[in-house]
C-alpha cells in the first residue's frame, strides 16, 4: 500500500470523468474498493487521507463531483464516490 498508489488515484479521478462514473455507479463501498483494487491502486484510509489533506477544497470539487468514498480526513467525509 502507498502514498503514491493514493497519489494516483485521485490525479485518475481528477483526469478521466469515465473511471470517476464507473465507480460511482458501483453499488456498495465494498463494490467500489474492489472496483478500485482491481484498477491497480492499493492504499490505505489513512493514505488517502494524507494525500486529500494537501488538496486544495477547489481539486477535492473536481474530483468528485459531490460524492463520497467513505473514507474520512480530519471528522469531514471526503468526496470521492466509494461509499454506499
Amino acid at each position: 500500500m502507498s502514498i503514491k498508489s493514493a497519489q494516483m488515484f485521485l490525479d485518475k479521478i481528477q483526469n478521466d470523468e469515465e473511471f470517476k462514473n464507473k465507480i460511482t455507479a458501483l453499488g456498495s463501498k465494498a463494490e467500489r474498493i474492489e472496483f478500485i483494487k482491481g484498477e491497480g491502486f492499493d492504499f490505505t484510509e489513512e493514505e488517502f487521507n494524507q494525500v486529500r489533506k494537501e488538496l486544495t477544497p477547489e481539486t477535492l470539487d473536481q474530483a468528485a463531483g459531490g460524492t463520497h468514498c467513505g473514507f474520512t480526513h480530519e471528522g469531514e467525509r471526503c468526496n470521492m464516490p466509494l461509499d454506499d
